[in-house]
């Protein structure tokens, strides 16, 4: 597996960087989301297991945190601390995110429980400078009606939610996404980026 960076609007291939895999999972477990770091390193989510690391261009790992269940995205924050998304297993948690300084030293953490109306699971995050976090709600396999009723809820850091985007702001132009299992048809959101003030 691998890491291909393009240029030229797709045209050419920049670089190719080997990434590390667990060669006994599955092809549909072995990562999800990547993010770039200021430094040009870059956090991968190992699913299989569960943990994120940081490789160089050279794909060497140079930092591991894992996690208490499936990995989703990480971002290494101003402070050199890293916000990494979670997705519990089973019926005992429900995931989160876990912010970690430098050394590894869980310094916050939110539950999905502990905000309000919010049933899915953080699959795209972006913390302001004020603190506050920008939450995607990402679950794509929907096992009650309504679980993505809240599409994006701002969270300060003493866990209140200051703002939430419902689902019926979608209405009539953002078809559903089918659960198999289920049967049924709701909105997702898969992440989220911050464009900043000078964007509107």
């Amino acid at each position: 597996m691998e890491l291909v960076e393009l240029a030229d609007q797709g045209k050419r291939i920049a670089r190719r960087i080997p990434l590390p895999t667990d060669p006994k999972a599955g092809i549909h477990v072995r990562y999800n989301l990547l993010q770039c770091t200021p430094a040009g390193t870059f956090l991968l989510a190992l699913r299989a297991e569960q943990a994120f690391i940081e490789v160089d261009d050279a794909g060497r790992e140079l930092w591991r945190q894992a996690v208490p269940g499936m990995t989703t995205v990480a971002e290494r924050l101003s402070s050199g601390n890293t916000l990494m998304g979670w997705r519990g297993q089973g019926k005992t948690s429900s995931g989160g995110l876990i912010e970690v300084d430098p050394q590894g030293l869980v310094v916050w953490k939110l539950d999905v429980g502990e905000v309000g109306g919010f049933h899915g699971w953080f699959g795209g995050f972006h913390r302001f400078e004020n603190g506050n976090a920008l939450v995607a709600n990402s679950d794509w396999h929907y096992r009650e009606p309504r679980e993505t009723a809240v599409q994006l809820v701002e969270v300060t850091r003493d866990k209140r939610a200051v703002w939430k985007l419902g689902v019926e702001k979608f209405s009539g132009k953002k078809p559903g996404s089918l659960e198999p299992g289920t049967g049924l048809v709701e909105q997702r959101i898969i992440g989220v980026q911050w464009l900043g003030e000078a964007a509107r």
